[in-house]
């Protein structure tokens, strides 16, 4: 993979991983920024469609590795109720949040400017949010609770599954 060199194990991993999704929110905001100041048209539906469809996909590949990797490893050394319940939680409430954008973006009866950037703009939100939380919890937690050899099987299985 070209970009191993941005990571080294499994917290640098998500860190970058965490970036590219925020880059990728940040985009999406700007987007809006600039149709707040012009007439909705085509272009800008198909701008937001696309950014949407490559956000949900990063985002899908981040919390599947969290979900089947990492997780199953914190909860056998956290206490219960672990931390990752609640960021499984988010990860719902995310992937809600790229449907709904979906479904304003390809309302039948027109597109409402408004409501798009609305819902854009509480969806970045919503995603910084999650990932200083991601960042603050469950990164800090894999850091400190997971022995080095589970950290170096997290991320070899990362990697495993990343570059195949």
């Amino acid at each position: 993979m070209q970009n191993r060199e941005k990571y080294f194990d499994v917290i640098s991993y998500f860190q970058y991983v965490q970036e590219l999704i925020r880059e990728k929110a940040d985009n999406m905001e700007k987007v809006c920024g600039q149709l707040e100041k012009e007439e909705l048209n085509n272009s800008y539906i198909e701008n937001l469609t696309h950014l949407n469809n490559e956000l949900n996909h990063e985002f899908v590949k981040y919390y599947t590795l969290q979900e089947d990797v990492l997780f199953p490893e914190l909860e056998k050394v956290l206490p219960t109720p672990t931390s990752t319940n609640a960021m499984r939680s988010e990860h719902t409430q995310i992937l809600q949040f790229f449907e709904k954008i979906k479904e304003e973006l390809n309302k039948k009866d027109g597109v409402k400017k408004d409501l798009i950037i609305y819902t854009v703009i509480s969806f970045v939100d919503i995603l910084r949010r999650y990932l200083h939380k991601e960042s603050d919890t469950i990164l800090r937690e894999a850091g400190s609770f997971l022995p080095d050899s589970t950290q170096q099987e997290i991320y070899l299985k990362i990697l495993d599954r990343v570059c195949s």
